[in-house]
């Protein structure tokens, strides 16, 4: 997950992107037991977490989260990507106090992507061109 990704910008009332996010809360706990219990096959373990800046009025940005470990009861990661949220920033270590700010989940296995709800709807969208270039930058295959 690079710093300088692409921010996409999603409408809140996009229906296809709230099946996605609503797929990825449903099925949390399928990411949870492979992320505490990963096969050797499996790598690259993220959440995409939900973050308000100062003001709770403005638009969440939804945030590819890193490097995930319990400390204590608290979990924690690290930002994977250049936030527009002001008070985060790249390779930032995050709390996640509550998981019902995941918006989605991934990790790597076999080379193929596990989840990535989110990034499975905004690529759809794309172009035949621009899906090729997308899938040659991204470090998995798609099903």
């Amino acid at each position: 997950m690079g710093q300088k990704r692409k921010i996409v910008n999603v409408d809140a009332e996009d229906k296809a992107m709230n099946a996605a996010i609503a797929e990825a809360k449903r099925t949390l706990p399928t990411f949870l037991r492979a992320w505490e219990r990963p096969k050797p096959n499996q790598e690259s373990f993220l959440l995409k977490v939900e973050f308000f800046g100062d003001d709770d009025e403005a638009t969440p940005e939804h945030i590819w989260i890193a490097d995930l470990a319990y400390e204590g009861d608290d979990l924690v990661g690290t930002v994977a990507n250049e936030p527009q949220t002001p008070g985060l920033s790249y390779l930032q270590r995050v709390t996640i106090e509550d998981l019902e700010c995941v918006t989605d989940w991934m990790y790597i296995e076999n080379g193929r992507l596990v989840g990535g709800f989110t990034t499975r709807a905004i690529r759809n969208r794309l172009s035949p061109k621009e899906r090729a270039a997308f899938e040659k930058a991204v470090p998995y295959r798609f099903d």
